[in-house]
């Protein structure tokens, strides 16, 4: 069932979080990542050099919750605070695509059409299987640090050897590895969407996002052949049928239909902007039309574009139905004033009465027909 409560913030510092009340459990998230860190060989302890500038480190902590809103675990990451690189000298070329939003649904559609076995999986650590090519010098862990085995007072660091979170090119290096891997078990990525590879030896079709892997097929053998080629390669973790993927709850029915739902995801966006209680509506827009300078007065931009932002994740997602609405409000991110903020706050009343609302994807005999809709701004056309 879905657990509506109010997410605490995480600890800022992993001294914070020792001095909390879930000492024990980032303790145990921090003792984790450095065992995965020593195991991987990500750096070696070397005096630091006085020509070279050090990266600095800290710790991210994050609290991760399932598809119902519960806590599942406690995460501690180490990463490097990759600002400070030079590039050029730290750094060369960063890109590493993922996979969009809309190609995971297209892909969804395509499981319950063909009627395909559909698994997930995660790379544990993933960044840090990326080979550096660089030579980076970076702080050590706080709360981990290592003083100089030989007695005397040098500062000791890190000298990297495989990628870690946080620097620049650590996604290209990850995604560079990979897909070498794949291509050795014959898969290929599209030339329209490099996030997704196919094999047709194999039958089975690959979605990355980062360390998010969904693995389909035709057969269960041919799933359970890839995870296990991928597993000997790399850590991870099996998940079985797919179930949660990117914020988005994903429920395989006995019938072969798949829905797709982010109410959790719609009520942490009410609470975190105190719309939780509001008064819901029935439509996510207004008749009347927004304007540049509506004479109200200015509100406060981050808030407006956290919303903003928030809102178009959640209509990329699984409500295509405030798009329309969340795209209008967008226009007016650089200088939001109140009669904007308005219209933002009436597409939560609107979620509001509807968080509930789910995606639903059923098969269907005969061939696959290609059916559009057009985008419904709820008759907002003043002149009509």
């Amino acid at each position: 069932y879905l657990r509506k409560v109010e997410v605490k913030p995480d600890p800022y510092t992993m001294q914070e979080a020792l001095d909390g009340p879930d000492r024990e459990e980032w303790k145990e998230a921090g003792d984790k990542e450095i065992q995965a860190l020593d195991e991987n060989k990500t750096w070696k302890i070397v005096p630091a050099p006085k020509d070279r500038k050090i990266v600095d480190s800290r710790w991210l902590l994050k609290t991760k919750y399932d598809g119902n809103g519960n806590i599942e675990r406690r995460k501690a990451r180490l990463v490097a605070r990759g600002f400070s690189q030079e590039e050029g000298v730290d750094f060369h070329e960063t890109f590493a695509p993922v996979v969009r939003l809309g190609s995971v649904r297209a892909l969804l559609a395509l499981v319950v059409k063909k009627r395909l076995i559909c698994h997930q999986m995660d790379v544990s650590s993933a960044f840090l299987n990326g080979d550096l090519e660089e030579e980076i010098y970076m702080k050590q862990p706080p709360g981990y640090e290592v003083e100089d085995p030989t007695g005397q007072e040098r500062k000791m660091v890190c000298l990297l050897q495989k990628s870690i979170y946080g620097l620049r090119q650590s996604p290209r290096c990850w995604h560079k590895k990979l897909k070498g891997f794949l291509k050795t078990l014959d898969f290929t990525s599209l030339r329209s969407e490099e996030g997704i590879y196919f094999s047709k030896s194999r039958k089975v079709i690959i979605s990355v996002y980062v360390d998010d892997v969904i693995v389909t097929g035709t057969t269960l053998e041919a799933v359970q052949e890839v995870k296990k080629a991928m597993s000997t390669r790399f850590k991870m973790h099996d998940l079985g049928p797919l179930h949660f993927i990117l914020g988005i709850r994903v429920m395989q029915n006995s019938d072969g239909s798949l829905t797709l739902d982010q109410e959790n995801y719609t009520e942490n966006i009410l609470i975190k902007f105190g719309m939780d209680k509001c008064k819901p509506v029935c439509t996510p827009g207004e008749k009347r039309s927004l304007k540049i300078d509506d004479g109200t007065a200015l509100v406060n931009q981050t808030m407006y574009q956290s919303a903003i932002g928030s809102l178009l994740y959640l209509s990329l997602g699984t409500r295509p139905d405030i798009t329309y609405a969340v795209g209008t409000a967008a226009r007016y991110a650089k200088e939001p004033r109140q009669g904007h903020w308005n219209s933002v706050k009436r597409i939560m009343r609107y979620l509001r009465g509807t968080s509930d609302y789910k995606l639903h994807y059923k098969p269907s005999s005969g061939p696959m027909n290609l059916v559009g809709f057009s985008d419904s701004d709820y008759g907002s056309d003043v002149n009509d």
